[in-house]
């Protein structure tokens, strides 16, 4: 099982560099979900008393700027400097003004009493500033919509957001910043610094609710209990929406760095090997700053496949599509789903668009995603399609705020409740299964908060979106 693991590892810090790289280039493709609001408060882990960013958890140019950078680490959103650089107040609002004790919610319902706090670890620098407004998006959307919904038991719900800035150090001083706020469970995080972080939160006594499992320091961690399978879905979910969509001759175009060289071997060990007729024929190695395609193009083309992922940084994505179309491939490109919106893939590449294939986690023709995309187009006031990577706060946020109902906001009493709570649990279609985390995964590797992993495909056939409405699993026979 190691080996594997292992890949992934590799894996997931492949797809981590990449979305970072089309943070700003992929700008056309990869749009931007609209700007955080007054349903959380944000911090970044290295501030220092001041309001600067520490050195060590800046970005490399040390500068920020309106469009692509989070906020200085103890700022709220008109700027002002919080005291000593830890998280805003619970009850202030993004303002800084002091929430009322018996604030109303938008639709009348009187709220009062301290705020039960939420905590979320997430990194912008690694996934790309775009991904994680779309976490900070969903987890807003989820809190307006809760405390509309009488919050919990007639108390608000606040979620404190930490940006770990690509640093595990700052991660780590993340968490504890969220424990010494008095958080009750941290929700969906999405840092690779499982490592680091979860020993902290667990030893702490609390659970982390929703999410993926991304690196080896998620697998197999108890308290994590995730809505997606995160880094299995990332490597392997584009071949199998492949297979999803009738492809049967592979091929996989990857970035040709060491983390890049381990996909192949993942895709042929989970999806190609252990399925009758399906075969891996052409990798394809890209450099991670190559930008004449055509060679590259030209190699994919002549093993003759039906379906090419391809698994390179998002910049290079719609220049890879567009040189394999300029050389008469007019079959089915595979691209995340996750980081992507179909809309603007028609719209920034045109006629090269059709037959783009774009692996999901979650299901976006269920009456759960309608509900989730509707309510960050209410939050965000922008009618833009979300990125689906956003449902991993928002749903992760609604199962919380369950849990929370049944069991108070003791973190021990929580981290009991979970599996007690979360057993046929509903989630409006968005995943394969209802949610059970009443009992252990099972699956070919053994780690026992993986519990289902599948993905669904969609497939831009002539200008329209066609949704595939099966489920394939990752992990066959």
């Amino acid at each position: 099982m190691r080996p594997i693991h292992k890949l992934l590892s590799m894996l997931l810090a492949f797809a981590l560099i990449g979305a970072a790289c089309g943070n700003d280039d992929a700008a056309d493709v990869q749009p931007s979900p609209g700007d955080t609001s007054e349903a959380t408060t944000e911090t970044d882990a290295g501030d220092t008393d001041d309001g600067e960013a520490a050195d060590d958890g800046e970005a490399a140019d040390g500068e920020g700027s309106d469009d692509g950078e989070a906020a200085d680490a103890g700022e709220t959103d008109d700027g002002e400097a919080a005291d000593d650089g830890e998280a805003a107040d619970a009850g202030e609002t993004d303002d800084g003004e002091a929430a009322d004790d018996g604030e109303e919610s938008d639709e009348g319902t009187e709220l009062s009493g301290d705020p039960v706090l939420i905590g979320f670890v997430g990194t912008s620098i690694l996934a790309g500033q775009a991904s994680f407004d779309a976490m900070v998006n969903g987890l807003e959307a989820a809190t307006i919509a809760i405390n509309n919904d009488g919050g919990i038991d007639g108390r608000p719900i606040e979620v404190l957001i930490c940006d770990d800035l690509g640093d595990p150090n700052l991660a780590v001083e993340c968490a504890q910043q969220h424990i010494d706020a008095g958080v009750s469970t941290f929700v969906a995080n999405f840092t690779p610094f499982g490592d680091a972080v979860n020993p902290v939160i667990g030893e702490a006594g609390y659970v982390i609710i929703g999410g993926g499992l991304y690196t080896p320091g998620d697998f197999g961690v108890e308290f994590l209990y995730s809505t997606n399978g995160g880094a299995f879905t990332a490597g392997a979910g584009g071949p199998v929406a492949c297979i999803i969509v009738g492809g049967s001759r592979l091929a996989y175009a990857y970035n040709d760095i060491p983390a890049g060289a381990q996909v192949p071997p993942l895709v042929e060990a989970l999806v190609t090997g252990p399925r009758d007729g399906i075969d891996l024929i052409h990798t394809e190695p890209i450099g991670f700053a190559q930008a004449d395609f055509a060679p590259s193009a030209a190699k994919i083309i002549g093993a003759d496949p039906d379906c090419i992922t391809a698994g390179v940084n998002l910049p290079q994505v719609p220049p890879l599509i567009q040189a394999l179309r300029d050389q008469g491939y007019d079959g089915q490109i595979q691209i995340p789903g996750d980081f992507n919106a179909a809309e603007a893939v028609i719209e920034a590449l045109g006629d090269a668009a059709n037959n783009v294939v774009l692996a999901d986690i979650y299901d976006q023709t269920s009456p759960g995603y309608a509900e989730y995309v509707a309510a960050v187009a209410e939050t965000t006031g922008d009618d833009s399609p979300p990125l689906p990577l956003g449902v991993m706060g928002w749903l992760g946020l609604r199962v919380a705020a369950d849990v929370i109902r049944s069991a108070g906001d003791d973190p021990a009493a929580i981290a009991a409740a979970v599996p007690e709570v979360v057993v046929d649990y509903d989630t409006g279609g968005l995943t394969a299964t209802p949610l059970d985390w009443s009992v252990p995964g099972v699956n070919p590797l053994g780690i026992t908060n993986l519990r289902d992993v599948s993905v669904m495909a969609r497939e831009i056939v002539d200008g329209e979106i066609v949704y595939f409405g099966e489920w394939e699993p990752i992990f066959v026979g």
